[in-house]
C-alpha cells in the first residue's frame, strides 16, 4: 500500500469534485509497478507528495527520536537519581537501626572490610528483590495494557533486562556508600556507654 500525502490539494486529481479537499490517497499496488505508478500519479497531480511506507515509518521514527525520546531519557535519569536516594536512605536507616550491633562487631574484632561486606550484601539482596518485583509489576502492566489497548505493546529484549539489572546493581553499590562511611566512623567504645 502506498499512502500518497497531498496536504491542501483541492480538486487536483481527476475524479475529484471541484471543492473536494484531499489529505491523502492510499493506493494498494504491486511492488513491481511502484516506479511507473509513482510517475503516473505525478503526471496526474504534480503537487502530490508520493511517499512509500518505509519513508513514512522513517519519518515517524525521526519525530519520536527527536521529540519524545529525550523526554523519556530525562525521566529515566530522574528515576535513577530517585532510586539512588531512596535505596541509600533505606540502607542508611537499616544501618542506623543496627549501629550498636555494628559497634559490638567492631569491638570484638570484626574488620571494617567485613562490615562493609555485610552492608553490601544487604544492598545486593534489596536490589535483586526490587528488580524481581519490578519485572513482575512490568509484566502485569504489559499484560493488562495489551488487553485494554491492543495497539500498545511493550516489547523489551533480553539485553534491556540485563542492562536494567546491571543499572540496579550499580545503584545499590552507590547507595551503600553512605552507610559504609557511617559504619567506618562508629567508635566501638560508644556502644558500651549508657
Amino acid at each position: 500500500m502506498w499512502p500518497l500525502c497531498c496536504p491542501d490539494v483541492t480538486g487536483m486529481v481527476s475524479g475529484c469534485g471541484r471543492n473536494t479537499h484531499v489529505s491523502y490517497y492510499l493506493l494498494k499496488i504491486d511492488k513491481e509497478n511502484i516506479k511507473n505508478i509513482k510517475e503516473d500519479v505525478k503526471k496526474i497531480a504534480p503537487n502530490l507528495n508520493v511517499k512509500v511506507p518505509d519513508v513514512i515509518a522513517e519519518s515517524n521514527e525521526k519525530v519520536i527520536r527527536e521529540s519524545f525520546l529525550p523526554i523519556i531519557a530525562l525521566v529515566v535519569f530522574i528515576g535513577v537519581i530517585i532510586g539512588v536516594v531512596v535505596m541509600g536512605l533505606t540502607i542508611y536507616s537499616a544501618t542506623l537501626e543496627k549501629i550498636k550491633e555494628y559497634g559490638v562487631l567492631k569491638a570484638i574484632g570484626v574488620s571494617d572490610k567485613r562490615l562493609f561486606g555485610i552492608v553490601f550484601e544487604q544492598t545486593l539482596i534489596i536490589s535483586v528483590l526490587g528488580y524481581i518485583a519490578g519485572i513482575i509489576f512490568f509484566l502485569l502492566t504489559k499484560f493488562v495494557t495489551f488487553y485494554a489497548v491492543p495497539v500498545v505493546n511493550f516489547d523489551i529484549g533480553l539485553v534491556i533486562y540485563l542492562f536494567i539489572f546491571g543499572l540496579i546493581i550499580l545503584i545499590g553499590i552507590l547507595s551503600s556508600s553512605i552507610p559504609i562511611i557511617k559504619i567506618s566512623k562508629v567508635d566501638p567504645a560508644s556502644v558500651f556507654r549508657a
